[in-house]
């Protein structure tokens, strides 16, 4: 019989995991998600198209999570589906100035 390994998670009072935390929680979340540079390989565009296109509004962003100094997006497949969907709608090249 398989047992649930998962503990409850510490944090500070700025919302930081702590460090045994911290290891579980990016245990668990890799297992079940990707990372803005993942993501950005399995829908085919860079990561500096993602940021861009948050910044934009034009796709929802993950949540960001602090893992000790960094502060990382964990995308879901979901969110790596409505990337590829808005990526197909998108036309290729420049767009031109109105004069």
């Amino acid at each position: 019989m398989a047992r649930n390994r998962s503990i409850p998670l510490e944090r500070d009072a700025n919302n930081k995991l702590d460090t045994v935390s911290m290891w579980w929680y990016k245990r668990d979340v890799e297992r079940r998600s990707y990372t803005t540079a993942q993501a950005a390989a399995m829908i085919g565009v860079s990561r500096q198209a993602l940021y861009t296109w948050i910044a934009e509004g034009k796709i929802d962003a993950p949540k960001t999570t602090t893992l000790g100094q960094r502060t990382m997006r964990f995308w879901t497949k979901a969110q790596i589906v409505a990337a590829k969907k808005f990526k197909g709608t998108q036309k290729r090249g420049r767009v031109p100035k109105e004069k």
